[in-house]
């Protein structure tokens, strides 16, 4: 930058050009002119001003004045992507085909990854009938940011007019194994066929039968494998015919759905693949993951991987991206035959699903797989916070639910209390787990908050003390805590049961479980003075102080407000139980992107927790090594407290609402009258 321009911007009124801004945001286009015009008189060569009256002629159809200001902010700065990119515009308004593309193309000099000149520059070489140039810069803006709802639409409809179509590989791009190998297949079929046909080592010998077919076809299928193992251990047809059978059923009830790329194909596009199974069965497994469209399919055994299969599909189709999971057979090959290749590869075990695999949680990582399988989400931040909230905070409360189990034999322990908002999912995790496993402890779910504690009235004292009396042991689980709240609550029940003098009232002590036990000095200045409860687990140990412990409490954010009160039904008019209590909430607070993040979540537990079996709960407890286990729900703990872009999109409003409950509640136990 020159020195005269830099005297230039040091000279600018900054004032007068922001009241010109505000002006021209709030469409007040006389007054924001009349500004731009003053500030032009004292400094006609000030770009951005000439820019901003620009936008403004633009705005009044005076497309000639607009360009000329354009043109004016170009000579002073040549540089200026923003002057580019809206004459750009200016001239895609008027028609000027080649003008725009020049002057697209010379913002893109500048700003190569912005997606609206891509975008922008598809429409106008799309009018001049470049149409590859077209489709390559709609996917390519695209790329750069995938939610592009303009690029999208664009693409969609020039690919259709062209008569382009995509292709998609099928397995680990639209379907994926549950098992996740196919050599797992075997072991299933061999699991089933070994006690009624007497076959050993099945797998062994399925492997075998299709290696002798790989090393001498170029295409093969299911039958010529099965003829080839009925020979290798002369079995009769009927017998051959049941191993097929079953390995199909196995390979049907395996099938889970990819929704990422599910959602993206469209009708008459090609599947191709490497597959010796027959058409209709991947038809058939296509549509139990979900995929209803009319789609073409081109399967071999080995065409894609040798490129023969490629030269076919541009012999008879017209690509416009092939997406698949194989570096060499979907990207290397298709690209030597001038297609344009996508590789996918999130089908493969995450990290987190990696460390569950590894340390023997084989049933919890194929669960968590095919829950984050079966789910996308946009805008990107969007599935950020669901990627978190399935591998970390559902593999966490799977493992929090199997220390429960174990806390509750070796504790005696009969009803476990699952404190409102933050054990919302839990609570529906563990019922569930209870119900499939046969578990004999009771899962309530119990209205709480550190307000409704502290101040809580006598209706909310006489709710906690009946679900105390309906079992003998009874323990409050939470998420993150100090526990100060809730032994501010039972000193408060005992206090009371011992002034009423009663034969028949017990002390109340539960045991707390927590996931993690939190040790907060603000806190526990707070509660000075109360005799915290001694009975008290976490599956957490104590961790360093720099990490942002709120992480799981956004994480299980619902769009339940905060409980004040309760309220016995026959307080409330028209109560159809006028014996149950019922929760007071707070005003929902919420902002509405948070609720529109967190609405997804509660079906994303049901449908996890459909995964969970006896099998899968079995291994945790008594398969896998504790220690391993213990070690792992830290480090993702960990990982999720140290998450900042998780942490910076919900932290101001968590924040906000936390300072407010505190100081009421600060507020509440200066002026309490409690004795403690």
């Amino acid at each position: 930058m020159s020195n005269e321009m830099t005297h230039k911007l040091k000279d600018f009124d900054t004032h007068n050009y922001q009241l010109a801004l505000q002006h021209h945001r709030s469409n007040r286009l006389e007054q924001a002119e009349k500004v731009y015009r003053q500030l032009l008189k004292n400094q006609p060569e000030q770009p951005e001003v000439l820019y901003g009256l620009g936008l403004l002629e633009q705005q009044r159809g005076q497309s000639h004045a607009a360009e000329k200001m354009f043109q004016a902010v170009l000579r002073i700065d040549p540089m200026s992507f923003k002057a580019w990119f809206s004459l750009g515009n200016l001239c895609q308004e008027r028609s000027q085909w080649s003008e725009a593309i020049e002057a697209y193309y010379q913002a893109l000099s500048i700003r190569p990854e912005e997606a609206a000149i891509q975008n922008n520059l598809g429409q106008a070489l799309e009018q001049v009938g470049n149409w590859e140039a077209a489709i390559a810069c709609y996917q390519t803006a695209l790329s750069l940011q995938p939610a592009c709802t303009a690029a999208t639409i664009n693409l969609s409809k020039l690919l259709k007019s062209q008569g382009y179509v995509n292709a998609f590989d099928i397995f680990d791009t639209l379907i994926s194994r549950f098992c996740i190998s196919p050599e797992e297949i075997f072991h299933q079929v061999e699991s089933q066929v070994e006690n009624t046909i007497g076959i050993q080592a099945f797998a062994h010998h399925r492997q075998q039968a299709e290696q002798s077919l790989l090393a001498g076809s170029e295409n093969y299928t299911l039958d010529e494998i099965y003829t080839e193992l009925g020979q290798r251990l002369n079995l009769s047809q009927k017998q051959t015919e049941m191993l097929k059978a079953t390995e199909i059923a196995a390979e049907l009830e395996n099938a889970i759905g990819i929704r990422e790329n599910l959602e993206k194909v469209e009708a008459n596009d090609l599947l191709i693949s490497d597959m010796y199974l027959p058409e209709v069965v991947l038809q058939r497994m296509l549509k139990k993951v979900g995929l209803s469209k009319p789609i073409r399919l081109l399967v071999s055994a080995k065409g894609k991987r040798s490129g023969r299969m490629w030269q076919q599909v541009i012999k008879n189709h017209k690509i416009a991206q092939h997406t698949g999971d194989n570096a060499h057979s979907d990207v290397k090959m298709a690209q030597q035959h001038g297609i344009k290749a996508h590789l996918y590869q999130a089908a493969q075990l995450s990290s987190v699903e990696s460390c569950l695999y590894r340390i023997g949680a084989k049933h919890l990582a194929k669960s968590i797989r095919k829950t984050r399988l079966g789910n996308h989400f946009n805008p990107p931040e969007a599935q950020d916070f669901y990627n978190c909230f399935i591998q970390g905070n559902l593999a966490l409360l799977t493992i929090f639910s199997a220390y429960l189990l174990y806390q509750a034999e070796q504790q005696n322990i009969e009803q476990y209390l699952f404190s409102s908002r933050d054990c919302y999912h839990l609570h529906t995790l563990f019922t569930q787990i209870v119900q499939r496993c046969g578990y004999a402890v009771q899962a309530e779910y119990f209205y709480t908050s550190r307000l409704a504690r502290v101040n809580g009235s006598q209706s909310y004292l006489n709710y906690i003390s009946a679900l105390f009396n309906q079992v003998e042991k009874s323990a409050i689980v939470d998420l993150v805590g100090t526990g100060c709240s809730l032994s501010y609550l039972l000193n408060k029940l005992n206090q009371i049961s011992d002034q009423s003098n009663q034969a028949s009232n017990r002390a109340f002590s539960p045991t707390l479980i927590f996931l993690h036990q939190t040790q907060l000095n603000r806190v526990n200045q707070m509660y000075q003075g109360v005799e915290k409860v001694n009975h008290t687990f976490s599956l957490i140990p104590d961790i360093p102080h720099n990490l942002n412990i709120d992480a799981l409490e956004i994480l299980n954010y619902i769009r339940q407000p905060m409980v004040r009160d309760v309220v016995l039904g026959s307080e409330i008019s028209n109560s159809a139980n006028p014996h149950s209590y019922k929760p007071i909430f707070l005003a929902n607070s919420t902002p509405e992107n948070i609720l529109t993040f967190i609405s997804s979540t509660e079906p994303i537990v049901q449908d996890f927790s459909r995964e969970i079996t006896p099998t899968l709960i079995a291994e945790l407890r008594y398969e896998v090594d504790p220690q391993a286990l213990s070690q792992l729900a830290i480090t993702l703990y960990s990982q999720l407290c140290q998450n900042g872009a998780l942490l910076s999109y919900f932290m101001p409003f968590h924040t906000d609402e936390n300072k407010q409950i505190e100081q009421e509640i600060s507020s509440m136990l200066t002026n309490s009258v409690l004795t403690l």
